[in-house]
């Protein structure tokens, strides 16, 4: 039997045994986002809701638009590219995937909004998928 130690408290979710390591399971945030309603400015999109002790592990975006003259980042109001830093968006044949920069902060300590921000005007047809993975302590 495995032993974690004192640090860590199975009623305490900041103190439960590292999730990145120790199998906790996925939670997956997926949204479709009408383009036609959505699209037309450069305003950031909430793509997820995380809580205490969770950990974000990847980003994927996906579109039938050509999206790659716009740069994304992902993050909350406070630090926009929290979770991901400037990367060209996703065209209508290839998927933007996201290794979060989060991977060396740790699991996070408070609830959190997590955002797409548009560097520029999206298009205002189609649509754009979002799916954020995070691993849960």
């Amino acid at each position: 039997m495995t032993k974690f130690g004192s640090q860590f408290s199975s009623t305490d979710p900041l103190k439960k045994a590292d999730g990145r390591s120790h199998d906790a399971g996925v939670r997956s945030f997926e949204n479709v986002f009408d383009l036609t309603v959505d699209g037309g400015t450069n305003q950031a999109l909430k793509i997820a809701e995380i809580q205490p002790g969770v950990h974000a592990q990847t980003v994927t975006l996906d579109t039938d638009q050509n999206l790659s003259a716009i740069n994304f980042t992902v993050g909350t109001a406070d630090t926009p590219a929290k979770y991901g830093a400037s990367t060209a968006g996703p065209n209508a044949t290839q998927k933007t995937i996201y290794v979060p920069l989060s991977l060396g902060l740790g699991c996070t300590t408070v609830n959190e909004e997590i955002f797409l921000y548009p560097s520029a005007n999206m298009p205002a047809a189609g649509s754009l998928k979002t799916r954020m993975h995070c691993s849960k302590r």
